[in-house]
């Protein structure tokens, strides 16, 4: 099984830190390769699928969703690690 992290290091002024968001089981499926033709013996010959086909368009649709979902969770996290810095009252608000 393959695992996947994705990283995003931030460098600075006010905020140096980093996220690492965990790519899940079903988002790996949208990074297999994709094999496409433009002749469709060659689909039948090696298993892959015609390049201006429904099926393709399907997996673009998949990938870009996935893509979307681990940019989100990766700015959750970036967020959440910049306000560890933030203060209420002066004192920082996780310690207080």
């Amino acid at each position: 099984m393959m695992e996947l992290r994705l990283r995003v290091e931030v460098n600075g002024m006010y905020f140096s830190g980093g996220a690492i968001a965990e790519v899940t089981e079903q988002q790996l499926q949208c990074f297999e390769p994709l094999k496409t033709n433009d002749d469709p013996m060659m689909c039948i010959a090696d298993g892959g699928v015609m390049a201006s086909s429904e099926a393709v368009n399907i997996v673009m649709r998949t990938r870009k969703d996935a893509a979307d979902v681990i940019a989100k969770e990766l700015a959750a996290l970036i967020v959440h690690e910049m306000k560890k810095n933030d203060t209420h009252n002066g004192y920082n608000k996780d310690t207080a």
